[in-house]
């Protein structure tokens, strides 16, 4: 993948009250992937594709521009509020696509440590994902959605409370996203594209306790919908409940030392259509006593497919420390930075998604009876294990 972009932009001022910003972007894009089991199949269990068995092969190719005309215009009301109002026109040389998307944002000034922010817009995506499927959740990322690109429209509400000297600030948002031409796959692997929508709380409390040392706590109550095909559900990516706890330390602006605690609750587990193989006949050996099973023959094999209804199951919850250490160096030229990072410090199993089915079979209840006794098992696919790794950073 590589991108070459050329951007022109104009900053006007007018006057103390008034500015105008405009400008234009030109983006060439080439996708060109190629996937390959034996490079890839471990490492794919560790980065944000949640398989475990890739495809055998992969490879796409595609060349596309992105152009983009926008203007903006900043007003001060008297130092009490300011409005920012903008425009943008994209235009996409794959489908022959255009859109035209407006912004504005209002901010009011209760005191000078004090803000209230309003905000409307919509925009608009090259690219479009799915968080549903494995392969599908980053291959989708390669293609883009046929016919209109898909876009959302934004709006939110924000607080902001800074204290003096920066060393406290607080912020309550609240939040509502609507999602168009989104697209992902149904429960039997086909592409298709539907609508969502977004909305929830977040609040968030930062403070420097010492010379050195920040605390940031965050909160975020959320709900996600999934509209598809006239059926409205919970997808998997849905986290009701998201808290993060971050702490940093800096000695002499050399030594960094931050540790990160993630928690997340109220994932649904939607496990659509699962296919498994139940026997049509089955016969059993069992210990002198008749007490115990010895093995199970099975003659012949059908596939059925097990349904499970939407948001009729939920993810354990989620948690995850992680701690890094950095060390910095100052040249005449630039920084150079020496860091460890140890992922998921205490080794906890979270589970990423529950990814087949195990299918055992007991005997029937009662002689008369022909009924096996079927019982269910899903497998997990857990995330991050303890995994440390060391880096080196340079900029000039």
């Amino acid at each position: 993948f590589y991108d070459r972009c050329f951007r022109v932009s104009c900053d006007v001022s007018i006057s103390d009250n008034l500015s105008f910003v405009s400008g234009f972007d030109y983006s060439l894009r080439k996708l060109d992937y190629s996937w390959n089991t034996v490079d890839l199949k471990v490492i794919s269990r560790y980065v944000n594709i949640f398989m475990d068995t890739p495809p055998d092969s992969f490879d796409y190719e595609k060349v596309f521009n992105y152009k983009a005309g926008y203007a903006e215009m900043t007003f001060k009301f008297f130092k009490v509020a300011m409005m920012r109002m903008g425009l943008r026109l994209n235009q996409y040389s794959h489908g022959n696509y255009t859109s035209l998307d407006p912004r504005w944002n209002f901010t009011y000034f209760l005191s000078d440590n004090l803000r209230i922010k309003l905000g409307y817009g919509y925009f608009t995506q090259t690219l479009s994902y799915c968080t549903e499927y494995g392969f599908y959740n980053f291959a989708s990322l390669l293609f883009p959605s046929s016919g209109n690109y898909p876009r959302a429209i934004h709006r939110v509400a924000e607080c902001e409370y800074v204290g003096k000297n920066g060393k406290l600030q607080l912020t309550a948002a609240i939040y509502s996203k609507s999602f168009f031409n989104l697209l992902f796959v149904d429960g039997k692997h086909r592409f298709g594209t539907g609508e969502g929508e977004s909305r929830g709380v977040e609040c968030s409390v930062a403070m420097e306790t010492a010379r050195g040392s920040r605390i940031k706590l965050m909160y975020a109550y959320s709900v996600a919908i999934k509209k598809f095909k006239g059926e409205s559900f919970f997808p998997n990516y849905d986290q009701r409940h998201k808290a993060t706890l971050i702490a940093e330390r800096s000695f002499n602006k050399r030594w960094f030392v931050t540790g990160v605690v993630n928690f997340a609750s109220g994932r649904p587990a939607n496990l659509y259509d699962m296919i498994y193989y139940t026997p049509t006949g089955v016969s059993f050996s069992e210990t002198p006593d008749g007490t115990e099973e010895q093995g199970v023959s099975y003659t012949e094999f059908v596939p059925v497919v097990l349904r499970f209804p939407k948001n009729a199951f939920r993810y354990p919850y989620f948690v995850r420390f992680d701690v890094a250490v950095n060390r910095k160096w100052y040249f005449r030229w630039g920084t150079m930075t020496l860091y460890l990072q140890i992922i998921n410090v205490f080794n906890r199993k979270n589970v990423v998604y529950y990814k087949d089915l195990e299918v055992q079979y007991a005997k029937p209840s009662s002689p008369e009876s022909t009924d096996l006794a079927i019982r269910c098992k899903v497998h997990a696919f857990y995330g991050f294990p303890f995994l440390p790794f060391v880096g080196i950073s340079v900029k000039f």
